[in-house]
Formats: C-alpha cells, structure tokens, sequence
C-alpha cells in the first residue's frame, strides 16, 4: 500500500504515475488529501501519529503478512508524526526509512555575524522583481514569495525542484 498526503488532487506531482502503479492487481495507492475533499474522515486532512497507526492496521487487514517497510519524505512534523503512528502500530522503528523535505539554512549566532546584503533580480519573459534580501534564516524562495515574485513550487524546502531557475 502507498499513501500520498497532498493538498488537492490538483497537487499531487506525478498523479498519472501513481494511477499506473494503482492500476497493478498487487498495489493499492490511496491519497491523503488536506484540502477536506475527501469524505472519509481517515483520507482528509493532515496526516497525525493517529491517523497514520490507523492506516497502518487497514492496511494490514488488506494485506498478507510481510515483512513492513515504510518510507516517509516530508516536513519533520509530518515525518515525526508518522514515525510515531508507525510504532505506535508495533512495527519496528528500524523498518522505517524517511528522507528530509526541508533543510533550512544554518547561520552561525546571526548575533555575531555582520548580515550581508544580496540584491536579487528574477526575471521572466519581459517582467522582472527586484529587491533585497539579508543573509539568515530565510531561503530564497521564501524572499521571493515575500517580495510577490510568483514562483512555481511545492516543498518549499528545495527538494522537489518544482521552483528550479536558472542563475
């Protein structure tokens, strides 16, 4: 069993390739939707320790006995969550393989750093958005959403590469 957690089905990337996998007799793919859409209380909204304990033992009533493994990629809250429910479903802990989805930037005590300044420009086609941005904690996505630059992304942690540019 595959379980996606994605905002809207609108959101889910590679929704066609999850379909095809849907499509074999041997794999169940179910998606997790936050936006509320879905009426089944299990398969809407975020995804908790709870939640994912109980989609661990549906799963397993669906499916013969074998040897669990599970693999979470996501925000740490969420990726806590899951590897919570997982134990709490009393599956081994080492079972679990997970992948970060956000890495934030590291400064040394921002206190004791002069804070540089970048200028930054975007530009598509004939528009372009300029401003500043101090160095921190802040990544560049986030300066751009803040200075109204309308960038394509999903992670916002840089990972799913939706928001790539070219330099």
């Amino acid at each position: 069993s595959i379980f996606l957690v994605n905002k809207s089905v609108k959101r889910i990337p590679l929704y066609n390739s999850c379909e095809a996998i849907a499509s074999h007799p041997r794999a169940e793919v179910h998606h997790i939707l936050t936006d509320g859409s879905q009426d089944d209380p299990l398969y809407t909204g975020r995804l908790d320790a709870s939640k994912t304990s109980q989609l661990i033992h549906a799963a397993q009533q669906l499916v013969a006995p074998l040897k669990p493994l599970g693999f979470a990629s996501g925000p740490a809250g969420m990726m806590q969550a899951v590897r919570e429910g997982w134990m709490a479903a009393g599956l081994p802990w080492n079972h679990l393989r997970s992948e970060r989805f956000n890495f934030p930037p590291v400064i040394a005590n921002a206190a004791d750093v002069a804070r540089p300044v970048a200028n930054i420009t975007f530009s598509r086609g004939p528009q372009q958005w300029s401003f500043q941005m101090p160095a921190g904690r802040e990544t560049l996505l986030e300066a751009a959403m803040k200075a109204g630059v309308p960038v394509n992304h999903r992670c916002r942690g840089g990972v799913c590469c939706t928001c790539r540019a070219t330099l």
